[in-house]
């Protein structure tokens, strides 16, 4: 069962998807694609918090040791970079289907629901380029530039 906190930020994140399809202008053409990422974004986020979760706990048992904290980094490293291909596909089956003004838009605000998700590995204070909120770009060696910038 659920938390309310894992509860509410389903929510949030469901409300968030939903304003970006609007914003979108999302087809009845292009609903299946879109439908297609949303669930592989809701299941993304479902295991990236399960192993989130996993982790803290095999951290809160006992601190582990060094080489098992870097296994530990790699095995979440490596449901980061499986969970990113799935999701990949479906990004590419939607922009299949986008008109070149609603991928655009997409470029824009997709990636501030990645980033709010921590799946930028930043803080979600920290938003990519097309975020309306302070913070839009990060602070690398010292100089503010968007996290998908080259």
């Amino acid at each position: 069962m659920p938390l309310s906190s894992d509860v509410a930020e389903r929510e949030r994140r469901i409300a968030r998807l939903r304003e970006i399809k609007a914003d979108l202008a999302i087809s009845g053409g292009q609903t299946s694609a879109w439908d297609e990422l949303v669930d592989m974004f809701h299941s993304t986020a479902d295991l990236l918090e399960a192993a989130a979760k996993e982790m803290a706990c095999n951290y809160a048992e006992r601190p582990p040791s060094f080489p098992d904290a870097l296994e530990l980094r790699m095995q979440n490293l490596m449901v980061h970079l499986a969970t990113t291909r799935r999701l990949s596909a479906s990004l590419g089956s939607l922009y299949r289907s986008l008109t070149p003004s609603q991928r655009m838009r997409a470029d824009r605000l997709l990636p501030t629901l990645y980033a709010e998700c921590g799946w930028l590995g930043r803080p979600t204070e920290t938003q990519p380029r097309g975020s309306t909120r302070a913070g839009a770009n990060l602070k690398i060696d010292g100089r503010e530039r968007s996290p998908l910038a080259a």
